[in-house]
């Protein structure tokens, strides 16, 4: 065939020689080269004249080429026309116009499977071109350099086209058909250009009668030949051999197309020693994660959950929640991205059988969604059919594995060699075994493409509620699984290693010649090949380096290895679509994020999530359209890493923590190696993509953030629990070692608040300083005799305990049971707390109801406080007006909510008639104790259902709050109103300290506390002191200097000359009055041993010799209530000193009378006084 125009003349032979079915490499057709019959006319001076070894038979076929002359079309034009869809000149209009036809008369009669295909037919003994070639993409390969010395016409530089087209240098035609071949890969449009036109055209010819050819790929067209004529300047002349394996396109990954490497083409890169250390860092990578994941497995009775499962229990529900919804959401994913490689690779075949149904991308959404209905088909029947479908997948994949060990072994053809395949050689693993990067890549750049193969090591774990035995399954499963992929993975590469060179050309004319052959020196000058020609400026198209088909070009048969990628991504993507849902039910059935119970709910024997298969199929169908998966692909590596990291971290965690509870029956496992794989997966995370790894611990925190903050109500004895033991009982004990120390100070209060839910005011009041400062107990003495007492003592623990976290108070419930007041309050003040965490101040409400009371109820509340003073303890009593025990007024709240639940009883039995629904009261149980699970939790989705109606009537009315009720008289009301007081904010205004008395600084030091908290931040504290008026100037400035040296903040000090005057005659009388009825009057008995019986019979009561005796501390407390009414009555808070009265000398009842001479009528009161030791210093 003769192609000649303006810029030169070529002559191109073509010798189908008979017998092209054969097995030898000289059988089908031989492209050879020979010199023309001489320069044309439009040659220019020196123009080669060529000979070739078959130029007689040349003569005969030279005549078939196009004619010389001018042309109707350019190339561009004829790109232009085609992509407008204008046709082709026919053969008739291109003659008239002087162009060549590159469509001929139809043979007569059909010459081989060749022509059937478009590849052209031979006729009258001249080679008739074809349709051409419909393979995409295809694989060049330059002609030997010394047949291309002879095609170099006016000096031009040789060029090689790239496989998608990409020139490299060159004239305008050479650019402009590299972007055509880049934008629609079938190279330039039929006919080619017309002479004088500068460009290339592709020609494509296949002889007849050709069958399977030595390379036995499913073409079976070892003749198949595509010519590119170069008629610009350069006369280079290109081959591109089309037959065996290199017809398919590249059956690859995009990631791996991308980075030009992948599967078999990693170890060109690295070598075989790299490329060993690659699959080894892997394998420590799952080793360690499954070492981990069997020790948790064996802990125990594992359930369906898989990671979450794992986690959830290991850690605690906040990592397991973060962890279960993206490892849910990654396996989800998964399915899309093992898919969308299957699609990839039909849609390939397709493209090479001219089958393509409308365009690459849309054909991947067809294939990809007709293939996860099947799967979704699959899943759904059960998970028999599921696990029958992974064997026979199985078994293909071994199949193909074994076809490829096999291959190696097999007699190489000469065509295979000349694609850099030889059989085993030690020369070639030699040069192989050390690494040749490229292209800008690295050891970590190839490990991240190479890591996602060793991701699927939870496909047992995340069915564990499916297998009969998990403790034992789980572990022996992932271990053999790891070992026998770890073997497969070196074995692949040792042999690709060993058998096929880094590079080759695939033309069979690359042959070594002893003394002619002198730049090549690598490993293939022993096997009788040359293929510097490519290797030296990296244009090669085969071996490890270049060839993506590696492991179908060494196997024994070719489309196993097909059937091995379909089996192994189709396998994939099953093990995720059954994997996803189950993980995601277990999810929500611990009901850790609002909103997903629906798909908690199972069906079947085998409680199959048929919602979880309908959603992950529609979030799998969602990526599958995108048909892009190249972004979201490392961040779900990224997700599955963060799930193995936190497997390793719960392993070592559980045994750092020291659990008795953790005794994992799989023994070959170590806390530090746990350690040491979740430091590594963290570490594989940034080598894989760093960005990826930010966003997955970004979603990962959020979601843990989340969960913290809505605090799920559930026990799993996970060992962060443990851990959290561990370090308080270690950092107690160290804290006991140390001595105490004025500046480390702390309030640490025992307040006896009853039942906590009786006297919230108290406990808010004292939390207000004691909140991440000071230890807070709340003391309860449960009253009886001790077998009823120890059975409400049980009862409550618990109960009151949820109540403190449910107010979000930083407290701890301590209740004992006593006869008496006094003897618990005694047992408490010395048992409480431990170590250095023991109580230093008793806190006490102010008894209210002193006047009421039983005498030996007011002895023993007066009695514990001077228990409390021997005890080194410091005292403080607070009273409000509307007083802090509010357990009438929740007492007639739960009278009022059985009202209203028996009333909405009858409610729903009228609506439920003839309805066949029987009502369940059950919902309302403890429905006004705030630390039991909400209504219905735990019960059938259905059944809640039901129940919803009820629960959606509120039983209070919208503007009552949890401890307002409707319908209670004033007094109650306003007892609720004022135990909610202290969870507002005060605002401004002031907290008044009345220091009259040196205690070591706690009157000063409590409210200093108080004012630097948010709620009571805008107050300023006023001091008062006594002292005398001609120095009221000096002791200012005394107690100003002072309370600077103790660096508190104050806002004035007021110095009070008058605090020892007497008060007016009418609060003296009314102090008489209150107290008349607790007198004894025993002046009044006829004889002493009267009076004396009458002291011993009541010893609370008020004797005359005490009332006068105590009368000057009696006016005291009056005149300080005036002063107070007078100075403080504005106060948000008011703090003052703690009068004290001699144990045995001043009777209960008058002290009660004193506290409450001093306190009515006042705002909110804190009476303080300290144990004489100092708690606030000077120095620094």
């Amino acid at each position: 065939m003769e192609k000649s125009g303006s810029a030169g003349r070529f002559h191109v032979d073509v010798v189908c020689e008979p017998g092209g079915g054969g097995g030898s490499s000289s059988s089908g057709a031989e492209l050879r080269h020979r010199g023309g019959p001489g320069p044309g006319p439009d040659d220019p001076p020196g123009y080669p004249e060529h000979r070739g070894p078959l130029a007689e038979e040349a003569r005969s076929v030279a005549g078939g080429g196009p004619p010389r002359g001018g042309g109707a079309f350019s190339p561009r034009q004829l790109r232009g026309r085609r992509r407008r869809g204008t046709p082709s000149p026919s053969p008739a209009a291109a003659a008239a116009a002087g162009t060549p036809s590159a469509s001929p008369p139809p043979p007569p009669a059909a010459a081989g499977r060749g022509a059937e295909r478009g590849h052209g037919a031979q006729r009258g003994g001249r080679l008739v071109a074809g349709r051409g070639a419909r393979a995409r993409l295809p694989l060049q390969h330059v002609l030997p350099e010394n047949l291309r010395a002879q095609h170099s016409g006016r000096g031009a530089q040789h060029r090689v086209l790239r496989e998608r087209g990409e020139p490299r240098g060159g004239a305008d035609g050479e650019a402009d058909l590299g972007r055509a071949a880049q934008r629609d890969g079938q190279g330039p449009p039929r006919g080619g250009p017309g002479p004088g036109a500068t460009g290339q055209w592709r020609e494509s010819w296949r002889c007849p009668g050709g069958g399977r050819g030595d390379q036995g790929g499913p073409q079976g067209a070892a003749g198949d030949r595509q010519v590119w004529l170069d008629q610009g300047g350069a006369g280079a002349l290109y081959a591109q051999h089309l037959g065996g394996d290199a017809v398919h396109p590249p059956l690859v990954d995009r990631g791996a197309r991308r980075n030009r490497t992948g599967g078999e083409g990693d170890n060109g890169s690295h070598g075989g020693g790299l490329t060993i250390a690659l699959v080894m860092l892997s394998v420590v990578v799952t080793t360690t994660t499954g070492l981990s994941l069997s020790a948790i497995c064996t802990n125990g009775r594992v359930r369906g959950g898989g990671a979450y499962y794992l986690i959830s229990r290991s850690l605690g529900p906040e990592f397991g929640g973060s962890i279960g919804l993206i490892f849910a959401f990654a396996n989800a994913v998964a399915v899309a991205m093992y898919v969308v490689g299957f699609s990839e690779t039909v849609r390939d075949l397709l493209v090479v059988n001219d089958a393509v149904m409308v365009d690459d991308s849309n054909d991947i959404r067809i294939i990809g969604t007709i293939t996860v209905l099947l799967l979704l088909g699959i899943t759904a029947a059960g998970m028999e059919w599921e696990a029958k479908a992974q064997v026979v997948l199985l078994i293909i994949l071994l199949i193909a594995i074994a076809n490829f060990f096999i291959g190696t072994v097999i007699p190489v053809s000469r065509q295979k060699q000349a694609q850099g395949f030889f059989n085993y050689k030690a020369s070639i693993f030699a040069e192989n075994f050390g690494p040749d990067f490229r292209d800008g890549e690295g050891f970590f750049s190839v490990f991240a493409i190479f890591f996602p193969a060793a991701t699927g090591i939870l496909a047992g774990a995340n069915i564990s509620g499916d297998l009969a035995d998990p403790q034992a399954a789980i572990p022996k499963g992932t271990m053999l699984a790891i070992l026998i992929t770890t073997i497969t993975y070196i074995g692949v590469a040792v042999c690709a290693a060993s058998c096929v060179l880094r590079d080759a050309s695939g033309n069979l004319n690359d042959t070594y010649v002893a003394g002619i052959s002198t730049n090549c020196t690598n490993a293939e000058c022993g096997l009788g090949f040359d293929f510097s020609s490519c290797s030296v400026d990296r244009t090669c198209k085969f071996g490890l380096m270049n060839n993506f088909q590696v492991m179908s070009m060494v196997s024994g048969f070719g489309p196993l290895i097909i059937a091995g990628i379909f089996s192994a991504t189709l396998s994939s993507a099953l093990a995720s679509l059954v994997s996803a849902p189950k993980v995601f039910q277990a999810l929500c059935k611990d009901n850790i994020y609002p909103g997903f119970e629906m798909f908690a709910t199972g069906y079947g024997k085998n409680n199959e999530p048929i919602r979880g298969y309908i959603l992950t199929f529609f979030i799998a169908l969602a990526f599958i359209l995108i048909a892009e998966l190249n972004t979201i692909a490392p961040i779900i590596s990224n997700f599955f890493l963060a799930s193995y990291a936190l497997i390793n971290f719960s392993c070592f965690h559980a045994s750092f923590a020291k659990s008795p509870g953790w005794r994992p029956a799989f023994r070959y496992y170590n806390m530090w190696v746990s350690l040491f794989g979740a430091v590594l997966c963290c570490a594989v995370m940034f080598v894989i993509n760093w960005w990826a790894a930010l966003i997955t611990y970004a979603i990962v925190l959020g979601l843990y953030i989340y969960v913290v903050y809505k605090k799920p109500d559930v026990n799993w004895g996970s060992s962060t629990q443990a851990l959290s033991y561990l370090n308080a009982l270690q950092d107690n004990l160290r804290l006991y070692g140390v001595e105490e120390h004025v500046k480390n100070f702390r309030p640490q209060c025992l307040v006896m608040t009853g039942a906590p839910p009786h006297r919230p005011a108290l406990i808010d009041l004292v939390h207000c300083f004691t909140k991440n400062v000071g230890l807070l107990i709340c003391g309860h003495v449960v009253l009886g005799p001790q077998r009823q007492a120890l059975k409400e003592l049980f009862a409550a623990q618990v109960k009151h305990q949820r109540w403190l976290l449910k107010e979000h108070k930083k407290a701890f419930y301590s209740p004992v049971c006593s006869h008496d007041l006094r003897e618990g309050v005694q047992v408490l003040l010395q048992a409480a707390g431990l170590g250095r965490m023991k109580p230093n101040i008793l806190v006490l409400g102010f008894k209210k109801d002193w006047r009421r009371a039983d005498g030996a109820a007011v002895e023993s509340y007066i009695h514990a406080i001077h228990d409390a003073f021997d005890l080194q303890f410091g005292v403080v009593v607070a009273r409000v007006r509307e007083g802090f025990d509010i357990s009438s007024a929740l007492q007639l709240q739960e009278e009022l909510l059985a009202q209203e639940m028996e009333r909405a009883a009858q409610e729903m039995a009228e609506v439920a008639v003839g309805m066949d629904m029987t009502p369940d009261l059950s919902v309302y149980q403890n429905i006004t104790d705030g630390d039991e699970k909400p209504a219905g939790r735990g019960r059938p989705h259905a059944e809640r259902r039901k129940q919803s109606w009820l629960l959606r009537r509120p039983l209070l009315k919208p503007a009552a709050s949890p401890r307002v009720v409707p319908s209670l008289n004033a007094a109650d009301q306003k007892l609720l109103d004022g135990s909610s007081q202290f969870q507002r904010r005060q605002g401004k205004g002031t907290v008044d300290v009345w220091w009259l008395f040196d205690d070591g600084g706690l009157t000063l030091l409590i409210p200093y506390i108080l004012t630097t908290k948010k709620k009571w931040g805008d107050c300023k504290i006023r001091v008062f002191i006594g002292g005398k008026i001609n120095r009221i100037d000096h002791e200012r400035r005394m107690m100003a200097t002072l309370l600077s040296k103790f660096r508190i903040d104050f806002s004035d000090i007021q110095v009070l000359g008058d605090i020892n005057s007497k008060p007016s005659a009418e609060s003296v009388k009314l102090f008489d009055e209150m107290v008349e009825p607790f007198r004894l009057h025993e002046g009044q008995k006829d004889d002493a041993a009267s009076a004396e019986r009458l002291r011993a019979q009541f010893p609370w009561k008020i004797s005359d010799a005490e009332l006068e005796t105590m009368r000057i501390k009696t006016l005291r407390q009056i005149r300080l209530n005036e002063l107070l009414q007078e100075h403080s009555r504005s106060a948000n808070l008011i703090v003052i000193s703690l009068p004290v009265a001699r144990k045995g000398s001043v009777s209960s009842l008058l002290y009660m009378a004193w506290l409450e001479a001093l306190t009515k009528n006042l705002p909110p009161t804190m009476l303080i006084r300290g144990n004489h030791q100092s708690v606030l210093t000077y120095y620094s």
